[in-house]
């Protein structure tokens, strides 16, 4: 075989030499051009022709035999030297191509500089007159890489990849090693000879110097190389690439050869910005079988490493990466492991390196008890440098400064730290690291992630010194023979655009149609406080309740008009929730349409690029496919190159962590657009609105943010019931209801409308506004339908108007909106009446094609006569007549519901029902629902299946749509929609459970699905009914029994009915079966754990726990939450008795889990749990920075009991540390939260601090009060026996009480206290007979509590001492 240049530069398919070969679209392999085996053919404009082959030139002295190939700056041929027949590769410049020469140039160099065998050896530069320069090179027998990939037409074996690998790689150390960035390393620009032992790099024409002073030929921006190899810095057109681009480049090398095709394939721009933004699949999950098994974890690590999006994060250099991979084929005699970075002394002209430069360390990582400055003084005979510092544990760096293999002095200060007893265990690891050089020569490095846990040694590991592979490599390679270990470390190295039109609503000064009347003061508040939340950027809320037919939708007019006014310069964003029957996610789309200025279809990039302008690039990468399906652009399962659906499908496992997401980032974005320039946010029908939209406006709204933002909201009373705290954290949220027209009003308002009527009676006016009861959409459909009819007359002379009022004793005494209906559908002809009453049937909104589809199943029914018109030109003769308006194209609505409603209630009954059973087979087939899974894509044709087909008789086909789409909403997280879903399905439900050929399960699932949601939404006593009734549905059942007493079992944990929890524990036991399903078991032996826990048996809850553990990790996330839940309580249980290691062990597990499946809920819990282990451990800048974490944490979710479980555990903390100053704040923030929270009842455990706080500054009635107040709440005995112990010792110690007593609170104390509260327990004996003068007494009471605090992990030692130190001064002055 012969050599081939590379292909050109374009964006076409790869050209695969001599074999043309191209890569499917479907699969991402190379295949011959005739198409995939698989696949088959692509589109015709997928594979280029090939042009025809123009004569080569003469070349003096070479014979020319063939083309060899073309790329973008020349051409490649194969000759014969004349004079001794050697056979050579000549390669013409392009002539028409400016930068043609200089690059050929540039291969002259790199060629010379290199050498063979890693390059082909330069023999001759020459120059044509008639064709320019070209260059004579050695012609390399061996075949590309491309063409033994297409050969091999899929994977290599893992072994033969990497030893390919390796090969390149020495070739790639050698071009590095000269100070050279290939930039377009490909398949198709090596050369690999028949054993894989040698490669060969070909096509240097973009190559570039390392070093800042070598020319660039390559202008600022541009985008040069082939799109599926190329690193993310050079896809974004970044200048200064540096050898990391090729490491990069190599990981794609070896991501195909082991799966049979690159991680992005496609059009070159998603390719491109799939290496931005997009992780790629693991090479496991995408190599078929038997591939996939076969690749090493170990190797595969290593690949995904290389495929970094940021340098830093990537191999150093070459070295490394071939001694990375030798070491995972465990290849010991890999020969020139050298893993540092090439030192080269620059080219002349070349700037100084930076201050902070990129360097391979030997780091040294270990848990001691000795201080940082006994550990400096034991380490600075090795020259190392403590890089990292916390909670016990350490890392020492070694640079090339003490040593040149700094892992031998590593390994020397390894070993002198365990034989001088500093520590038991030492791992050592290499890492890449920053160096920060100070103008004094002094080194400082920096490196905030290298303290990874896989880094350190296991508590199992042996004792002495352990190595990661990559460190054993170095040492072996410099002659240095470790020790022999049974184990290695598991890891080894490093870790405002235009905006579309439709963006924003803009609102001209015009008057509203129909006047105000009876709001201007609310007008005036609403006003006002949007002024001030703009002008004093304050994010400001206000939320208008009212009843239907109130005037909110005139307010929110009005409301436009007025601050369109008042703030000029201002972006209004004025938008309407939907009915919950059009589809979930309806007003989240449209927020995030109009908010952020996003396109209802997605972009032909998926959306990438405009998603990543409006989050921000950082949120882009973690939400962007979040935002994507919120906007329907995908859906769940798609594969869609946008989907991410790996990332989906683990955020989806976590509760709430989809909606977490979506809250996050699309609330900063809109707090980015409002700093960007002041932003009013009005939604009306907030009521409508789904549990994102409100989320979303509530982050954004925060106070701390410091947005000029004014949020209103205007909704039906019920938004308060289901969002009673929606905007709370808001600088200022007002709330305003609006009822019926007081009288003057009401008369007033029906005076303008019925205008140009002059010198109305009083009477008749008061009788217009006592029949509209003064409300005023009554009023306005009233008077709007007598002028229709005709009240409202000219005067026969022509001189204005009058009011007939002798014709409003026709009215029909009926109720008035059914009235109105029937006056709108009087005065239309028969045939827009019939089209009226099919558009009210069919729902609040429509389209022409839903109505058309439906007119078609009506006439299949031979029913369609009744509807003669065109369903557009119905549509269009309604607007005319003003009772429907046009929302979007195609799309029409009925001006208001209640006219929608009560014009649908005319419809006869069979010709309802016709209706509805046409639009249900219209819907059926529009969905495309096969009556079990999912929708995909838009749920609007499901939701409006089930609505027909249930009010069509077919209730149990809509029973099952329901459901469908409340597991759905369930899915997304969106509780409220999937709560309100489950309930139609009930309502759909055709018989009552128990009732013969009822399905039970549905019932069951339906009552069980809606108690859980409930649950999610805080109705826990609702919560409890629907699970008492799921229960009864699955009676029979065992394990759909036990599952469903486990739910009611989390639901009284959650209402603090801890005993009732534990019942329903006990029952579920009694009545599994022994064999349990495995996440049947986990969720069991977590309730079990948690009842032992919450009735402080700390000790028995453990085991149980780690059990939880052991049955999660075998089933994955099916047990997602036992698990977590698990690690957690043992984060927080462990330390109480004493077992801090375990214990920290589990709190990084489950940040790790938490954070790899973006489950912020939870990890708040862990932080929580976290802060407390480090105050056990003494580190107390760490618990007030995790406990401040966990409190933000809180208000960014929306979720106020972790922010009171912040602020209540720091404020107790920090008391217990004897630092009441700082305690007392907190405390305090913690109770108001907690009584806004709860209504005024706070849980006993917040109270409890309070009064303790109280005792201990000794204001002892102030103690006694809060006690008292407890017992009230609670009864005589507090439901947790810990709280109870803290309760009884806050009224012991604020009065006179016998030893009998006291020693009964500390035998219950013993028995059910937490950690350190049984120590609190004998303090506050000490200090109660301390107040009274019985020093001796006291004193004996403070020495038996630090005897006990020696066993106890605690922070209350030093504050028992100075106690004890006190107490011992005042015997001495008494004795005295």
């Amino acid at each position: 075989m012969t050599f081939v240049h590379g292909a050109p530069l374009d964006e076409g398919p790869v050209s695969l030499g001599p074999r043309r070969g191209i890569r499917c679209l479907a699969c991402g392999r190379r295949v011959p051009v005739d198409g995939c085996p698989e696949h088959g053919t692509g589109p015709p404009d997928t594979i280029t022709p090939e042009p025809p082959e123009p004569p080569a030139p003469v070349f003096p002295g070479y014979e020319v035999s063939g083309t060899l190939g073309r790329g973008g700056f020349g051409v490649v041929y194969a000759a014969r030297r004349i004079e001794d027949g050697a056979r050579v590769a000549i390669k013409l410049a392009h002539p028409d191509v400016p930068e043609a020469a200089p690059r050929l140039v540039r291969e002259v160099e790199v060629m010379r500089a290199v050498g063979p065998p890693h390059v082909p050896a330069f023999l001759a530069r020459e120059e044509l007159a008639s064709t320019g320069t070209y260059v004579v090179m050695e012609l390399v027998a061996e075949r590309t890489l491309a063409d033994h990939l297409l050969a091999r037409a899929g994977p290599l074996p893992a072994r033969e990849a990497i030893l390919l690998g390796l090969a390149v790689l020495r070739a790639l150390e050698a071009l590095h090693a000269r100070g050279f960035v290939h930039r377009d390393l490909k398949p198709e620009n090596i050369l690999v000879d028949a054993e894989g032992k040698r490669a060969v790099l070909l096509d240097f024409g973009i190559t570039c110097g390392v070093w800042p002073a070598a020319p660039a030929l390559t202008a600022a921006g541009a985008i040069v190389g082939t799109s599926e190899y190329m690193a993310p810095e050079s896809c974004e057109g970044h200048r200064g690439e540096d050898t990391r681009a090729d490491i990069y480049a190599m990981g794609i090398l070896l991501y195909e050869m082991l799966t049979g095709r690159p991680p992005f394939f496609g059009p070159a721009p998603l390719v491109r910005e799939g290496h931005v933004s997009q992780r790629p699949p693991p090479p496991s999950a995408v190599a078929p079988p038997p591939f996939g098994r076969s690749i090493p974890s170990s190797v595969e690590d290593i690949v995904l490493r290389c495929l970094a999006k940021a340098p830093a994060d990537r191999p150093p250099s070459a070295a490394y990466l071939r001694a990375s991979l030798a070491a995972a084929l465990a290849l010991p005699n890999e020969e020139h492991l050298v893993l540092s970075v090439p030192t080269l002394d620059p080219p002349p002209g070349a700037k100084a390196p930076k201050s902070a430069e990129r360097r391979v360390v030997c780091i040294a990582c270990f848990e001691s008890s000795l201080d940082a400055i006994a550990l400096r003084r034991a380490l600075e005979p090795f020259g190392a440098q403590i890089v990292h510092a916390s909670a016990g544990r350490y890392v020492a760096a070694f640079g090339h400064e003490v040593d040149e293999n700094p892992a031998r002095r590593a390994l020397e200060a390894a070993r002198s730290l365990t034989e001088q007893g500093a520590c038991e265990r030492v791992g050592l690891d290499l890492a890449a690291v920053a160096v920060h050089l100070g103008p004094e020569g002094s080194r400082r490095i920096l490196a905030p992630r290298i303290a990874r846990e896989d880094r350190f040694p296991k508590p199992s590991s042996p004792r002495g010194v352990s190595l990661s592979a990559a460190a054993r490599a170095v040492l072996e390679a410099s002659g240095v023979a470790p020790d022999p270990l049974p184990g290695y470390l598991d890891g080894s190295g490093e870790e405002t655009p235009p905006t579309s039109s439709g963006e924003i609503t803009d609102v001209t000064s015009s008057r509203t149609a129909i006047p105000l009347s009876g709001r201007e003061r609310v007008l005036d508040a609403l006003t006002e406080l949007g002024r001030q939340a703009i002008e004093g950027a304050l994010p400001s809320v206000a939320v208008v309740l009212a009843e239907a037919g109130c005037g909110k939708s005139f307010l929110k007019r009005a409301l436009v008009e007025r601050l369109v006014q008042v703030l000029p310069g201002t972006r209004l964003i004025v938008f309407s929730a939907h009915e919950p029957v059009h589809g979930a996610a309806g007003s989240v789309r449209d927020l995030l349409q109009r908010a952020l200025g996003l396109p209802a279809e997605a972009p032909e990039d998926g959306g990438r690029e405009l998603l990543a302008a409006r989050l921000g690039p950082a949120r882009h990468v973690e939400a962007g496919a979040t935002v994507a399906r919120s906007l329907g652009w995908i859906s769940k399962g798609s594969g869609a190159p946008s989907t991410r659906p790996s990332a989906l499908h683990a955020i989806e496992a976590a509760p709430g962590a989809l909606r977490t997401l979506l809250t996050v980032s699309v609330g900063e974005a809109l707090r980015r657009r409002a700093l960007e320039a002041p932003l009013c946010v009005i939604l009306d029908d907030a009521h409508f609105a789904d549990d994102a939209t409100l989320a979303i406006l509530d982050l954004a709204a925060r106070a701390e943010a410091r947005a000029p933002l004014f949020v209103c909201l205007l909704g039906r009373p019920s938004f308060e019931e289901d969002h009673p705290s929606w905007g709370a954290r808001a600088h200022r949220r007002a709330v305003h209801r609006l009822g019926p027209l007081d009288p003057t009003s009401a008369a007033a308002l029906c005076r303008e409308l019925l205008r140009p009527a002059e010198n109305v009676p009083e009477s008749a006016v008061a009788r217009i506004a006592a029949r509209a009861e003064g409300v005023p959409l009554l009023l306005v459909e009233l008077v709007r339908g007598l002028k229709a009819q005709g009240i409202v007359r000219k005067h026969p002379s022509g001189s204005g108007y009058f009011l007939a009022t002798d014709e409003l004793d026709d009215l029909p005494d009926l109720p008035l909106i059914e009235w109105l209906a029937h006056r709108e559908l009087d005065a239309l002809p028969p045939a827009a009446r019939a089209h009226a009453c099919l558009a009210a049937v069919l729902g609040a909104e429509v389209t022409v094609a839903e109505m058309h589809g439906v007119l078609g199943r009506l006439d299949r029914m031979s029913a369609g006569g009744d509807f003669p018109l065109d369903a557009r030109i119905g549509s269009d003769r309604l607007v005319a007549a003003g009772l429907l308006a046009r929302h979007g194209a195609g799309r029409y609505a009925f001006r208001h519901a209640l006219v929608r409603e009560a014009i649908a209630r005319s419809v006869p009954e069979t010709q309802r029902a016709r209706i509805h059973l046409a639009a249900m087979a219209y819907f059926q087939q529009a969905s495309g629902w096969d009556g079990r899974s999912p929708p995909s894509g838009d749920e609007r044709p499901l939701a409006q299946l089930a609505h027909h087909a249930t009010n069509a008789g077919e209730r149990a086909l809509g029973e099952r749509a329901y459901l469908v789409l409340a597991e759905a909403a369930r899915a997304r997280h969106d509780w409220l929609d999937a709560e309100r879903c489950y309930t139609r399905a009930l309502e759909a439900s055709t018989t009552s459970a128990g009732a013969p050929g009822k399905p039970l399960d549905l019932r069951q699932g339906a009552l069980r699905g809606r108690g859980l949601m409930r649950y999610r939404l805080g109705r826990y006593p609702d919560a409890l009914d629907d699970l008492a009734l799921a229960r009864e549905a699955a009676a029979g059942d065992p394990l759909a029994e036990a599952e469903i007493l486990l739910d009611e079992a989390t639901v009284l944990d959650w209402m603090a009915d801890y005993e009732a929890s534990r019942a329903r524990v006990v029952a579920a036991v009694g009545i599994l079966p022994e064999a349990r399903p495995p996440a049947l078991l986990a969720r069991l032996l977590l309730g079990q754990g948690l009842s032992l826990l919450r009735f402080s048996r700390e000790a028995e809850a453990v085991p149980l726990f780690e059990h939880v553990i052991e049955v999660a990790d075998v089933i994955g996330d099916e047990a997602y939450e036992p698990r977590i839940v698990s690690l957690t309580m043992l984060g927080f249980v462990l330390p109480a008795l004493g077992r801090l290691a375990e214990a920290e062990r589990a709190i990084e597990r489950a940040i790790e889990l938490c954070e790899s499946h973006g489950d912020d809920l939870h990890l708040a819990s862990v932080i929580n749990a976290r802060a407390l282990l480090a105050a056990l451990v003494g580190d107390k800048a760490r618990m007030v920075a995790d406990f401040e974490r966990v409190a933000w944490l809180g208000r960014e979710l929306g979720q106020d009991w972790l922010e009171i479980l912040a602020y209540h555990n720091l404020g107790e903390y920090l008391y217990l540390w004897d630092d009441l100053d700082a305690a007392e704040p907190h405390a305090a923030r913690a109770l108001a939260l907690e009584v806004r929270h709860t209504g005024g009842a706070p849980r006993p455990v917040i109270a409890l601090l309070d009064g303790r706080l109280r005792h201990f500054r000794g204001d002892l009635e102030g103690a006694r009060e809060a006690a008292a107040r407890i017992r009230t709440q609670t009864g005589p005995a507090l439901p947790v026996p810990a709280e109870d112990v803290l309760c009884v010792m806050l009224e012991l110690a604020t009065r006179d009480t016998d030893d009998a007593t006291w020693d009964a609170l500390e035998a219950r104390s013993r028995e059910f206290s937490v950690g350190q509260e049984r120590l609190e327990v004998m303090e506050a004996r000490g200090l109660s007979a301390l107040r009274r003068g019985r020093t001796a007494e006291a004193r004996r009471h403070f020495e038996r509590a630090l005897e006990i605090g020696r066993t106890l992990p605690n922070v209350m030692t030093p504050r028992i001492e100075r106690h004890l130190a006190r107490t011992r001064s005042d015997e001495a002055t008494l004795r005295s």
